[in-house]
């Protein structure tokens, strides 16, 4: 038999590997990774194999054998490796022991940020599931701020952590200088961060308890609107953008007023038209096909679009920014004007104002000039109410009497049921009503 040192023969003398322990025909050989056994295919050997000095290395009668030689190195191998994992895992607990005092001693010099970000943000959370059990959130979600992109709902959401943003930021700028923009930025931020997690919080309290035996509201319908209908799994998008919208809070009180200014009066008025957009779309409708492609681009069905929005933005910001540089100009224009000329100018407004609310009703349809009407009247018993308890100071509600005697008045005089006296017009009626409703006055 022919012994060479490092190699491995079998029973017949034939060698198996090289004498750097290689296997000489490696296509014969499989190697199973789990168990680092090695299969001589193509070959029966049914006796032992040995090493270049005759010793045995596999006692076998079988085809598929385990070379010891092998098991020792997946022995060593799993051993290497058994090490290696100690050494990672040692680094990795100390990396999280540094970070842990890191925090410890972080949390414990900015004692008074994060006492001030958690009290602003806990209340701000309590606010916004109120919200939500109250049954704002649903029922708001019906109705878009902007079209396909955000509900109504979702915009309060996110006004409550926008708004603790810039409630923290505010009082962080009292007590650490208004320098200090890194801490006024993390305590936005983790007033936001706060507000979304106590959210999050009740939808993971709502799919363990049944919290519909005190709340009604607290519904599977709403749990999918704050998880985005993406299930528990996707909570982590209700502290991430509470962070996002606390620091954009914060972020805000950090503009110089060039920015500021512009951006607060562009949001107001984009809040605002998104609010009344249905009004404003029927408007525009009623006025023709050239107007109502223009509401249509401009408006959605519960909504502005999105094009709409950055529009209506745009051009607000960039009348302010104009209005800003050239305003001061154009009053001390008009004050150098003559005095017909400014009584000629205040006319022609009061006449383009009264122009509008006249001839809004005509061109808005019946549904809105009722809801106009109705609003009318309410801000009508509203003065009558800050006559008699702002201005004369008495606690008196007999006002709304003579309110009465005048609605009844018209009426009598406008209706064409069969209890209407003259079916006048309503413009004839309203000094009538107000000659009737003063001659009560003394019996009253």
């Amino acid at each position: 038999m022919n012994t060479q040192n490092g190699s491995v023969f079998d029973k017949d003398g034939n060698p198996l590997t090289d004498k750097d322990g290689n296997f000489i025909n490696p296509e014969d050989v499989v190697k199973f990774p789990n168990e680092h056994l090695y299969d001589f295919r193509g070959r029966h050997y049914e006796g032992s194999v040995y090493d270049s000095d005759g010793k045995s290395i596999r006692e076998s009668t079988s085809t598929f054998g385990t070379l010891g030689w092998g098991r020792q190195k997946s022995q060593e191998a799993d051993s290497d490796l058994e090490k290696t994992g100690f050494i990672v895992l040692g680094i990795l607990i100390a990396i999280t022991i540094g970070l842990l005092i890191f925090l410890y001693r972080h949390i414990r010099n900015n004692w008074q940020l994060y006492k001030l970000s958690l009290q602003t943000g806990l209340v701000s959370g309590a606010i916004a599931i109120f919200i939500c059990l109250v049954g704002m959130v649903e029922i708001f979600s019906k109705r878009d701020m902007i079209e396909k992109t955000i509900t109504l709902g979702q915009f309060v959401l996110l006004a409550t952590s926008v708004v603790a943003g810039f409630v923290t930021s505010r009082t962080a700028s009292s007590l650490f200088g208004k320098n200090k923009l890194v801490q006024r930025l993390a305590s936005g931020l983790l007033a936001g961060l706060f507000t979304g997690t106590l959210i999050a919080l009740l939808v993971i309290l709502g799919n363990k308890v049944n919290l519909r035996a005190v709340f009604l509201n607290a519904s599977p319908a709403l749990y999918d609107l704050l998880t985005l209908k993406k299930g528990i799994g996707n909570l982590w998008v209700l502290p991430t953008v509470g962070a996002i919208s606390g620091m954009l809070g914060a972020a805000y009180l950090l503009l110089p007023k060039l920015f500021s200014r512009p951006i607060n009066r562009g949001l107001t008025f984009v809040i605002f038209m998104a609010l009344f957009s249905g009004l404003f779309r029927v408007v525009m409708i009623n006025q023709g096909p050239g107007m109502e492609d223009v509401a249509k681009f401009l408006f959605g069905q519960s909504g502005l679009t999105l094009s709409g929005t950055i529009i209506f933005f745009i051009t607000v910001v960039a009348i302010t920014i104009f209005w800003n540089n050239k305003g001061r100009d154009i009053q001390t224009s008009i004050s150098r004007l003559p005095k017909n000329g400014q009584l000629s100018l205040r006319v022609l407004t009061f006449a383009l104002i009264a122009y509008i609310v006249l001839g809004l009703p005509l061109v808005s349809g019946p549904f809105i000039a009722q809801v106009i009407v109705t609003v009318v009247l309410f801000i009508l018993m509203g003065l009558g109410l800050n006559i008699t308890l702002g201005f004369a100071g008495l606690l008196d509600l007999g006002f709304v009497a003579f309110y009465a005697i005048g609605a009844y008045t018209v009426g009598l005089l406008t209706s064409y049921g069969p209890f209407g006296l003259q079916h006048v017009s309503f413009y004839v009626s309203i000094p009538i009503a107000m000659l009737i409703a003063i001659s009560f006055v003394p019996i009253l």
